[in-house]
């Protein structure tokens, strides 16, 4: 199917998004939801601006800052530092047009990071350098994007090319903020749109588990919903005949089950009738053709508690005292 391939759609319907780094900054709402994280969790987050459209979040230890502004390139800024007036141990950041779900994401691994030291009291968690590269990349191992390594850098693609995601060697802290430009993790998604496109940076001693939290959140494979009238045109059409493909293979899945009428055909699905010896644990659905049976046989199921039938006198087998309905 072509790629720019559109049926009619209302601009106003909701659609889902796979891959979900393909699916823009979605709306204004969204970029609140990726402060969701923060919120309620002691954090003060704050709407700057004249039209209240920059927001700050400061932890409740003052030790960590993350910042939305989204007239700037990197509007998505963070920072932490073990002391509150200490230069900041590492930072990065998100274009705007980042989807705000990868955004929210590494937020939460970062709450929780410092929820962590909080609790436990310990300090340094969301400053940590503990584990490997390994670790941080084992989310897109695990999705089969291939690896290469040259001149100390190593690079991760995705199977449509669209993704880049850079590792580049470990340098002098002090020497890389000076430089204000962070290259130790780097994510660079070129579809071609501008509106979709996006880029994200952290410095080379940003926590491991915070960057697998972001290839986490990119590898992910469930979809997300935007509007369809926010989506470029080739992400939209991309969107649509999958989703028109997901619905084919239902409308066959549903076409293949058996009707009801088969099934009362074939005999399938029904329970065999099954013989009760004595006849008196049958139940009451078939009282009148067991009392018919037991009057032929001579025979009648025993009944502890004689009950009055209202439909006329109770019959008694010959053969005992034992009466039934």
């Amino acid at each position: 199917m072509p790629d720019t391939y559109l049926p009619h759609h209302d601009p106003d319907t909701e659609t889902l998004v796979r891959p979900r780094y393909l699916a823009g900054p979605g709306d204004r709402e969204a970029v609140d939801t990726a402060f969701g994280p923060l919120r309620g969790s002691g954090w003060h987050v704050t709407a700057l601006g004249r039209d209240l459209t920059e927001v700050i979040a400061t932890s409740p230890c003052h030790r960590i800052r993350v910042g939305y502004r989204p007239g700037q390139e990197q509007a998505w800024q963070v920072t932490a530092a073990l002391d509150p007036f200490a230069i900041p141990a590492w930072r990065g950041g998100f274009s705007r047009t980042t989807p705000p779900e990868i955004i929210e994401a590494f937020l939460g691994q970062l709450a929780d990071s410092l929820h962590f030291d909080t609790v436990n009291d310990t300090a340094g968690t969301f400053v940590s350098m503990e584990g490997t590269w390994a670790d941080a990349n084992e989310p897109l191992s695990e999705a089969g994007w291939p690896t290469s390594y040259t001149d100390g850098f190593w690079l991760t693609r995705s199977g449509d090319g669209e993704v880049e995601y850079e590792v580049a060697p470990l340098v002098d802290p002090a020497v890389e903020l000076a430089a204000d430009v962070q290259r130790g993790f780097t994510w660079r998604i070129v579809p071609g749109d501008p509106d979709v496109g996006w880029s994200a940076g952290f410095s080379s001693c940003t926590p491991l588990h915070l960057i697998a939290a972001v290839n986490g959140a990119v590898v992910d494979n469930n979809p997300l919903v935007r509007v369809s009238d926010d989506l470029p045109r080739r992400v939209l059409a991309r969107a649509l005949a999958e989703q028109a493909e997901v619905d084919r293979r239902e409308a066959e899945a549903r076409a293949a089950l058996p009707t009801a009428a088969e099934l009362l055909a074939d005999g399938d699905g029904l329970e065999p009738p099954v013989a009760v010896s004595p006849p008196s644990p049958a139940g009451p659905r078939d009282v009148e053709r067991v009392a018919a049976s037991a009057a032929r046989s001579g025979t009648a199921p025993a009944s502890r508690t004689p009950l009055p039938d209202p439909a006329g006198p109770l019959r008694t087998a010959p053969a005992d005292r034992r009466r039934l309905r």
